[in-house]
């Protein structure tokens, strides 16, 4: 099999170097996923490198990336050796000011983002909100191993409110954002639902999200519907223009889209 041909299930199962350990429902996920990126020039950053099996095996997949970094908080990570000189690790906290700004100065921005890290939480979270501005428009932020956000000695729980699997629940609005009708900024939102999380401005910067078992992929880009289309020359039923929802509304005194109880949201009080 060519090196061209090869899916991502092929390349993980023909490996044999350093450990790479993953689902087997992730890679038909990522098969899909990784395919458009296969031939493109991408930087990826990998959150989380254990023992290096992954990266060497985006190295072989991606032939033409950039950059492959991963970043772990592992001291034993320092003694990995790669014979592709384009994988480089980072050894340090991700959500730290210091570790953050030695990635970043590895590569300005991200095609691919994979957080394979400590699947606790509150490091997602953090994660997310410190390197979603890094990715690249069109890009791909992966959060593996979600099923930790139902445990409670990883920061989760099936009905925790601050679990990651429920702050990535609370994105879909965002995606949405054009059809709320209230003054609500989505920073409001998300500091309103997850109280405690220093949210950035995503500004519609949330084109889609899909979970799967276990995973969460977000897309980076802009989620409006952008101008209505309306082709055909016979309107017997409804006159051409007119179907459906009018897609704006003023929901700003609609007591479920309002929330009354947050000091912070003047106009709800």
């Amino acid at each position: 099999m060519s090196a061209v041909s090869e899916s991502f299930s092929s390349v993980v199962l023909d490996h044999d170097g350093k450990v790479i350990d993953k689902w087997t429902g992730y890679l038909a996920v990522y098969d899909s996923l990784l395919k458009p990126y296969r031939k493109k020039p991408i930087s990826l950053l990998e959150i989380g490198v254990n023992n290096g099996g992954s990266l060497e095996v985006y190295g072989r997949y991606f032939d033409k990336a950039k950059n492959i970094i991963g970043c772990d908080i592992d001291e034993r990570c320092r003694q990995l050796d790669f014979a592709d000189s384009r994988i480089k690790v980072v050894i340090g906290d991700a959500n730290s000011n210091a570790t953050k700004a030695e990635i970043a100065a590895l590569s300005k921005s991200f095609d691919l983002i994979i957080d394979d890290g400590s699947h606790n939480s509150g490091d997602i979270i953090k994660g997310f909100i410190s390197y979603f501005p890094l990715l690249s428009e069109g890009g791909i932020y992966v959060v593996e191993d979600l099923c930790c956000s139902y445990w409670q000695n990883w920061g989760g729980g099936l009905l925790h409110d601050n679990s990651a699997i429920s702050f990535f629940k609370s994105l879909i609005d965002l995606v949405n954002f054009e059809h709320w009708g209230t003054p609500a900024t989505q920073v409001e939102f998300l500091k309103y639902k997850h109280p405690g999380y220093q949210v950035a401005d995503l500004k519609n910067e949330i084109y889609s999200i899909q979970f799967f078992n276990s995973m969460c992929i977000i897309i980076k880009g802009n989620s409006s519907l952008g101008p209505r289309v309306v082709a055909g020359a016979f309107d017997a039923v409804t006159p051409r223009g007119k179907h459906g929802s009018t897609i704006r509304s003023d929901e700003s005194r609609n007591p479920s889209s309002v929330l009354r109880t947050r000091s912070f949201w003047p106009w709800s009080r």
